[in-house]
C-alpha cells in the first residue's frame, strides 16, 4: 500500500520528534519519490542530516528546497548556513545577503548581518 506524500511527511515528522532519523530518511525518500517538488520534505530531510552530522547532505537538501521554492526567505538562510558549515563561506554569505534582501524584517536578519560582516561569526554560534 502506498501512502500519500502528506502521510509520509507526517509520519517522518513524528519519527523526527522521536529522534528516529533512519526512519525519517526512509519516509522522506518515499515522500520525495511520490512528490519530487515537496520542499518541506527536503527541509526536514536536511534537518535530519544535520542532526546526524551529515553536513554535506544537509546542505544539498537545503539547496533542493531552495531550488523548488526560492521565494521562501528562510531557505536562503538555511542553505547559506549549510554552505558555511561545509566550508563554503563566501557562497554562504551570498545566500545570507539574499535572505536579508528578501526578508529585511525577519527576526534572523540581525544574525545574518553579523554573519555577513564577521568572518569568524560562524564559530561564535
Amino acid at each position: 500500500m502506498e501512502f500519500s506524500p502528506e502521510e509520509y511527511y507526517n509520519s517522518a515528522l513524528e519519527a523526527f520528534g522521536n529522534n528516529n532519523f533512519h526512519i525519517v530518511k526512509e519516509l522522506l525518500q518515499e515522500c520525495i519519490k511520490v512528490n519530487p517538488s515537496d520542499h518541506e520534505a527536503f527541509t526536514l530531510l536536511a534537518g535530519c542530516f544535520e542532526k546526524e552530522g551529515e553536513l554535506s547532505e544537509a546542505a544539498l537538501s537545503f539547496k533542493k528546497a531552495l531550488e523548488i521554492r526560492p521565494d521562501i526567505p528562510e531557505y536562503h538562510y538555511n542553505y547559506g548556513l549549510g554552505l558555511t558549515r561545509i566550508g563554503r563561506i563566501e557562497e554562504g554569505r551570498k545566500k545570507m545577503q539574499d535572505f536579508i534582501r528578501l526578508a529585511p524584517q525577519h527576526p534572523l536578519v540581525e544574525k545574518a548581518k553579523r554573519f555577513v560582516r564577521d568572518k569568524d561569526f560562524l564559530r561564535k554560534f
